[in-house]
């Protein structure tokens, strides 16, 4: 009877635990940071959703879904949080083979800029349709004022198409769409761009060094000089993915200049699109 008692509660357990699964809403958060001309904190808030997660109802020629969206936030010494701000998203569709596929979602972004460090910021993603939602919680850390270079952005796509996607990605005339889940999947995506802001007096002698490691080696190292920035205030580096294996990468920006030697990091992952496997 033990036995036959135990094995029922694990199978509760099992279907508990896919029946919870099943109640969140799938949604990739990432944030960057950047400083705007006052040396503030700007922090882009972005967050993808594949349409395969959302619940699409057929209206007026189209399928569409209601995306809501509530930002909250509590002060540094307080644990209460208030509201910040709240949207619906309506999300439209005209194709019904897009809502399965894996590669298509909805983007957006949040930008928030604050005077110092410490704020709580907690935001709720709710699809109407189908009573799901996600909470996504972040604790605020600034930049420093004197710091060289913004975050490292992972770039998926650099399109100059006008109406393509919001204001909201648009730098210098084109869209850069962010890579939201850190993941690069080598079926669908053959390059991949790391960008970042620079905070620094342009001078003859700036360099940039950016070093991919996988396992604590290096497996490509790329330079870059002044004449071959992407402004005065931008670099971009493209990669190839194809000449990557699977697996976790860390990229590493080095920054020289007159003004000192700065340092950036970041990760990301390479995957292999691969077949899906069912098991009972």
């Amino acid at each position: 009877m033990s036995f036959k008692y135990a094995l029922l509660t694990l199978v509760w357990l099992s279907l508990s635990f896919c029946l919870a699964a099943e109640s969140n809403l799938g949604v990739f958060v990432d944030v960057k940071r950047f400083l705007d001309t006052n040396k503030q904190t700007e922090f882009n808030i972005d967050y993808e959703i594949p349409y395969k997660n959302l619940l699409f109802k057929t209206r007026a020629g189209g399928y569409f879904a209601e995306l809501k969206v509530t930002v909250n936030f509590a002060y540094p010494d307080s644990e209460q949080f208030q509201l910040l701000d709240e949207f619906t998203n309506n999300i439209g569709v005209s194709k019904k083979i897009d809502l399965s596929s894996p590669n298509k979602s909805y983007l957006d972004r949040i930008p928030l800029t604050l005077s110092k460090s410490g704020y709580r910021l907690r935001i709720n993603f709710e699809d109407i349709n189908a009573r799901k939602s996600y909470t996504w919680s972040y604790t605020m850390e600034n930049l420093k004022p004197d710091d060289l270079c913004s975050d490292l952005e992972l770039i998926r796509m650099i399109s100059s198409e006008q109406n393509m996607y919001a204001q909201k990605f648009l730098r210098d005339s084109k869209h850069y769409i962010p890579e939201t889940t850190g993941i690069v999947n080598k079926s669908s995506a053959d390059s991949l761009f790391i960008f970042c802001e620079l905070y620094l007096k342009p001078g003859l002698h700036d360099s940039a060094s950016l070093v991919i490691s996988k396992d604590s080696t290096d497996v490509l190292i790329v330079n870059q000089f002044r004449e071959q920035f992407q402004s005065d205030n931008q670099i971009v580096f493209p990669l190839n993915v194809d000449n990557l294996e699977p697996g976790k990468y860390s990229a590493t920006l080095a920054l020289k200049s007159e003004q000192g030697s700065f340092t950036r990091s970041t990760l990301f992952y390479i995957s292999e699109q691969v077949e899906r496997q069912y098991f009972i």
